[in-house]
């Protein structure tokens, strides 16, 4: 990106997903410059008004996700972001559950 590397992005998943966005495209386009991650799951693409889902369950393609993530040797800061009214812990526990599945496969 030509820029020092403690500049760079902190990719929020939802906010793309929302936007009609793949966030697999934008990490690509990110290439480079990629430091943190806000990773949701969002129940509909280009929808502003979607609501978030358990990891795995949406159309953010955290598969997806995980797999662009490696491909380019990152290590990223992932913070878990889950903000529905209500009981969160459920699908906090299914989203870890999904995530370490995920890398699990990702590993062998």
């Amino acid at each position: 990106m030509g820029r020092t590397k403690r500049l760079g992005v902190c990719c929020d998943t939802g906010h793309w997903v929302r936007s009609g966005l793949k966030p697999v495209d934008c990490l690509k386009l990110l290439e480079g410059g990629i430091l943190s991650f806000h990773l949701k799951d969002i129940e509909k693409l280009g929808r502003v008004d979607a609501q978030e889902v358990p990891w795995g369950t949406g159309k953010s393609d955290v598969e997806g996700i995980l797999k662009e993530i490696r491909r380019q040797e990152l290590k990223p800061v992932i913070a878990i972001e889950y903000e529905c009214p209500g009981d969160m812990l459920p699908a906090l526990r299914q989203s870890i559950t999904s995530y370490e599945k995920t890398a699990a496969e990702l590993d062998r």
